[in-house]
């Protein structure tokens, strides 16, 4: 690949610089590191767009869960307080009947 021979001249060039002449008469190389250009792998668009978009993909069911349930205690409420007003109704009426036969005894 024509990007390979590229790396690998900027190596050998990198390489040579930092090679340098001890007093020995040997040639070693200097206490210095190579930083070689760090280059992120390829990511395809589909994978980049998961990333971004998974987690607004998650707060929307969440905040549909939680709207299902909001939705569920009102209903259960409001039920509640439907029995518990004919529940209080019929005491109501039980009373007055109760009242009735004891004035009347029928």
């Amino acid at each position: 690949m024509p990007g390979d021979a590229g790396v690998s001249l900027a190596l050998v060039c990198t390489f040579a610089i930092r090679c340098r002449h001890l007093p020995s008469g040997r040639f070693g190389l200097s206490h210095t590191r190579v930083q070689m250009p760090h280059e992120p792998p390829f990511q395809s668009i589909g994978r980049r767009l998961f990333r971004i978009a998974w987690p607004f993909v998650a707060i929307v069911a969440l905040l549909v869960l939680l709207a299902t349930e909001s939705i569920s205690i009102v209903s259960a409420s409001r039920a509640y307080v439907g029995a518990e007003s004919l529940w209080s109704k019929a005491q109501k009426e039980a009373v007055y009947s109760l009242y009735r036969y004891a004035q009347s005894g029928s």
